[in-house]
Parts: C-alpha cells; structure tokens; sequence
C-alpha cells in the first residue's frame, strides 16, 4: 500500500514540472522570435522607403540637370530666370526657386512692370523721334523754297555772299584750332600739378598719422606705469618639471613668487618643496588630491584632504603653510555642497585663502599665444593697485613657462612691485568671509 500511494503521488508533480519547463521555453522562443520578426518587417520596409527616396532625389536632380544644360549655364541667374520663363510661360508668378540655389527671382507683376515701363520708354523714344522729325521737315521746305527764290532774284548777291561766308568760316576754324591747341597745351599741367598735390597731401596725411600713433604709443607707455603697484604672481597645480623651470627664471630675475602646491610622495617632488622654500618663495595649499568629487564631498572628505596635505609639507620641509586656494577658486561650480561650510572650517584654522583677479590665460581651454597671455596680464596689472596673477606650473603649461621672462621684464620696467604671498596680503577673494556667518 505503501509503494502504490507513493507512485500515486510521485506522477501528477513530475507532470506539472515537465508542463512548467515546456511553457517557460515557448514563452523563451516567442520572446526571442517576436523581436526579430519585428526587425525583420522593419528592415524591410525601411529598405523600400529609402528605394522611394532614392528615385524621388535621383528623379528631381534629372530634372534639374535638364533644365541647366538647356539653359547652358547653372551660375547666370539672368539666363537660367529666362529659361525657366520660356518653359512655364510669361503669365506665370515665380516667386522664388530654392532648388537652383540662385538667389530670389522677382515676381511676375515685377517683370511685367519692368516690361511695360521698357515699352512705353520705346514708345516715348519713337514718338520723340517722330516729333523731331516732324518738325524738321516743314523746315527744310520753306528753306528751298526760300533758296529757289534767292536763286532768281538776287544770285549774283548770294555768290557773293557765299564767299564772304566762306572767309569767315576760315576764319573761325582757325581760331578754333587755336584754342583747341591752347587748351591742350594748358590743361595736362593741370593734371600733372593735381597728382603732384594729391600725392604730397596723402604723403603729409601718412606722416601725421604715424606722428599721432607714435605720441599715443608714447602716451599709452607712460600711463602703463606701475609704480605703487603690487603684483603677487602665483603658481597653481604643482610642483612638476615646469615648477623647476620656473624656478631657475625667477632666480635670474631676483623675483619671489607663490606656489599652491598639491600632494606628492615622489622624491623629486619632495625635493621641488624643500626648494620653494628655501629660496625665499610662498609655500601654499592646493588640496592634496585636486579630486573635486574627493575634496568637495562632505566636510569630512575636506578635512581629510587637508590634513593630509599639510602633515606632509610640515614633514618634508618644516614649514606650516598659512594660506590656502580652493580648487577651482571659493565661488567654483563643481562642488555639490555649500563653499560655506568649507571657508567655516578654513577659518577655524585660522587658514587665509585666496582667490584672483588677474589671469594669463592658461587654464581658460584657449590656445593663447604667448604675446597675449603677456598682454592679458599687463592690461589686468594696469587697473589694479594689488593684482593676484593665476598661472600654472602643472603639466603641459609650457607655454606659461616660456612667457615668464618677458613678463618679470615689462613688469619690472614700469616699477611694478613683485612680491610673494603671505596672510597679510588684502583678501581678493571670490566668496568673502564676511558673507560667512
């Protein structure tokens, strides 16, 4: 009894199972082939839609193409604006034809307008000639009539008359040809004298214009003066191989700079610290990590960050930085949370930070060249009396490197003052700290 009931039970559940797999598969095979018919269908019907363009757009150039070789030129719009009004007739309104690309076309009352006033001109023009004739013709009857008359009265009077008309003539051809020889004599030193004017006028107009540019250049030169300036040129994104270069040109120029530094172990790196320091330059705090995501995530993150940054400059070079710059400056876009609450914590560490307010130019994503990353620098110098230059010593800023001497010289030739950062420096400073409570 045993066994039997347990056949019993045992057969419906091996049934049911197998139906489960046998359903779960043809929902797996409908899944799978329901898609690929659809594509299939969809393929082929984009196939034959893009059979219908191609004809339409191969149709439609033809047509073009014909009309152009007929006309014989595609670049004349007076020609091909014919050619289209013999085929579609003079009564037809053209307003405009995209398709030929030349340009709008005038409407239909705009030709016929033209025509009618091209007609009555003609008109005009022969009705004038008509008059003219007219009135010359009456004229020249009453002359002959009067001539045949003169003729049977008075001939030997007219024979006479004719040669002392004929002496005058002479006479007053001759004085003509004299002007005329008179007048061409005279008037090419005219001319002559005309040019010879105009090209000295033009000539002292030349001059007065470089005299003028030369004493605005001159003008300009003498405002550019920097004296009672203060410039504090800083270096972010460091220490790198250009931190040396740069290095090595201020020391030619006798000139102290500031570097905001972020985090290295390497050797060399360390050394590049240990260097700014020592040869009188501003050690600064640029993040260890420059992560946006890292540094700006929470105020632990922050914390975490900065910490690092400094135990590791107070370990390889004993000195404590004073002043910090935020990456991507106080008032930057990149953080998702509140600046605030970092300059908070900044100032319980009685930690100054610092912004800018004159660029060159090298971290702006533009090709600058280095003339004008010079100039960006000197016009932004001239209308302050404390300038905080942004440069970079980072990777890839050679050209902030290559620009630096010519820079320190039209800096120190206007009697700008060139000195490094400290925490006594005036604030310049995106997001101020008296807007933080």
């Amino acid at each position: 009894m045993d066994k039997s009931t347990y056949r019993i039970n045992i057969i419906p559940e091996d049934i049911k199972e197998r139906k489960r797999k046998t359903a779960l598969i043809v929902i797996l095979l409908l899944l799978t082939l329901i898609p690929t018919i659809l594509c299939i269908i969809l393929g082929i019907r984009l196939g034959k839609l893009n059979n219908q363009v191609e004809k339409l757009v191969y149709n439609n150039k033809y047509k073009f193409e014909q009309y152009a070789n007929a006309s014989g030129t595609t670049n004349s719009n007076s020609e091909l604006l014919n050619f289209v009004k013999k085929i579609l007739g003079k009564d037809s309104n053209i307003a405009y034809v995209d398709e030929f690309d030349i340009g709008r076309i005038p409407n239909h009352s705009e030709i016929s307008d033209k025509d009618n006033v091209s007609s009555d001109q003609e008109g005009k023009t022969e009705k004038d000639n008509t008059y003219k004739d007219s009135d010359k013709e009456p004229d020249n009857k009453n002359n002959i009539n009067k001539d045949k008359d003169n003729k049977s009265s008075d001939s030997k009077k007219s024979n006479n008359e004719d040669a002392d008309t004929k002496d005058a003539k002479k006479d007053k051809s001759d004085i003509k040809e004299k002007d005329s020889d008179k007048d061409i004599t005279q008037k090419p030193p005219e001319k002559t004298d005309n040019k010879d004017q105009k090209k000295e006028e033009s000539n002292k107009d030349n001059k007065d214009k470089k005299d003028k540019e030369d004493i605005s250049k001159e003008e300009k030169e003498s405002e550019a003066n920097f004296k009672n300036k203060k410039v504090y040129l800083t270096f972010d994104d460091g220490p790198t191989y250009n931190t040396d270069k740069i290095l090595d040109i201020l020391a030619e120029y006798n000139v102290k700079a500031t570097f905001f530094v972020i985090g290295s172990t390497d050797e060399v790196d360390k050394e590049r610290y240990r260097r700014i320091v020592n040869e009188g330059h501003t050690l600064g705090m640029h993040s260890y990590s420059h992560d946006y995501n890292k540094i700006y995530n929470s105020l632990e993150d922050f914390d975490k960050d900065f910490t690092k940054l400094m135990k590791l400059l107070y370990d390889t070079t004993g000195y404590t930085p004073t002043i910090y710059r935020f990456p991507g400056g106080s008032l930057n876009h990149v953080s998702k949370s509140d600046m605030k609450i970092f300059i908070k914590y900044l100032i319980e560490k009685e930690m100054n930070y610092y912004d800018w307010n004159v660029v060159n130019g090298d971290a702006e994503g533009v090709d600058y060249t280095e003339e004008e990353m010079i100039d960006k620098v000197l016009e932004g110098v001239a209308s302050k009396k404390t300038s905080i230059v942004l440069m970079h010593d980072g990777h890839g800023k050679e050209k902030t490197v290559a620009s630096l001497p010519k820079l320190l010289e039209a800096l120190i030739s206007r009697g700008a003052e060139i000195l490094p950062m400290d925490e006594n420096v005036p604030l310049i400073q995106q997001i101020k700290v008296s807007s933080v409570d």
